[in-house]
């Protein structure tokens, strides 16, 4: 549901807020109900995951959520304004690690404290206010009616065989997102040198980036990375798989976290808390999504395993990014 700024600060004013430091788990349960609901900003608009988290969550606990969406950088700039204001309408932020990351640095979240789901974390978040909830990890697309199977990559050096040069489209690693994740986490991974020699391959860059799979489908190239793995579930029944290499994928994490003077502090850490519970885990992994707790992936349809389980060989380092793009572009756009 979407609610204008208005609407939020008449909710943000129903109940005082709770510490957040409640002696037991069932104080904070207890505390959450009296507080009476907890406000998300989304920088995912539209999407279905969270609202059918809220759902369940609001059935479990009779505990109303309040729903922000917007672009990341309005939902940063709308907390900047509340923090700053002593005026905190949001309770809790879902968004990108990288997002977060900034967030913090500008002093605008607060660690939520103990959290009993902490325990069952595989993956861990950047800083101690993190929980990560779901991963977006990054493979090899290829048409497979273009590459048989014995020329499938095993390797992500495999793509630097000179007989796909000229033959493989990718995202454009220069710009912030999953390319240049990617980007950074195989030159951690594999060095610098696995990138001069992929540059050698004459990749067509493109940032149409929602549209490459399909053009995978469609036979334009034989192959296209980084594969967002999720992008291959509309295309079901098209010549197009997606290839796991050997290393790994790199991958981001998406997290919830409080905001600094949470208005519900409580409530707060219950849904934080119940974004690591197995119903609300099953929601993202039965959309395809690498899920950060453990057991999930077993609970899913076949067909979706590769794409839950598939091994994770690492994340950006948030604080090398900027250097990265750079060296980005010293690579595939020399001058």
């Amino acid at each position: 549901m979407r609610l204008t700024i208005i609407a939020l600060a008449a909710f943000a004013g129903l109940s005082a807020a709770v510490p957040s430091n409640a002696e037991s788990w069932d104080d904070v349960v207890a505390a959450a109900k009296k507080e009476g609901g907890v406000t998300v900003y989304s920088g995912f608009p539209g999407a279905p995951e969270p609202k059918e988290i809220f759902k369940k969550f609001e059935a479990k606990f009779g505990i109303s959520v309040k729903l922000l969406e917007a672009r990341t950088a309005e939902i940063q700039e709308r907390i900047r304004t509340e923090v700053a204001t002593n005026h905190s309408i949001a309770d809790v932020s879902l968004n990108g690690g990288n997002s977060h990351y900034g967030m913090r640095k500008m002093g605008l979240l607060q660690e939520a404290g103990v959290l009993p789901n902490l325990s069952h974390l595989t993956v861990k978040g950047d800083a101690p206010d993190e929980v990560p909830i779901f991963l977006s990890s990054y493979a090899i697309a290829i048409n497979t009616r273009l590459v048989p199977p014995a020329d499938e990559p095993k390797s992500w050096l495999d793509i630097t065989d000179p007989k796909w040069k000229g033959k493989i489209l990718a995202d454009d690693p220069t710009s912030p997102g999953g390319a240049s994740t990617w980007f950074s986490v195989l030159v951690d991974k594999l060095g610098e040198d696995f990138h001069r020699k992929l540059a050698l391959q004459n990749l067509t860059f493109s940032k149409t980036i929602r549209e490459n799979p399909k053009r995978i489908a469609r036979g334009e190239f034989p192959i296209y990375i980084p594969l967002v793995v999720t992008d291959l579930a509309p295309l079901d029944g098209l010549p197009i798989k997606g290839i796991v290499p050997k290393e790994g994928l790199p991958y981001s994490s998406f997290s919830v976290v409080m905001i600094k003077n949470a208005g519900h502090p409580n409530a707060a850490r219950l849904l934080m808390n119940y974004f690591l519970e197995p119903e609300s885990q099953l929601v993202y992994a039965n959309g395809g999504y690498p899920v950060t707790t453990a057991g999930v992936g077993e609970m899913v349809p076949q067909k979706l395993r590769w794409m839950v389980d598939a091994p994770l060989l690492g994340r950006q380092d948030p604080d090398r990014r900027d250097a990265n793009l750079e060296l980005a572009k010293k690579i595939y756009y020399p001058k």
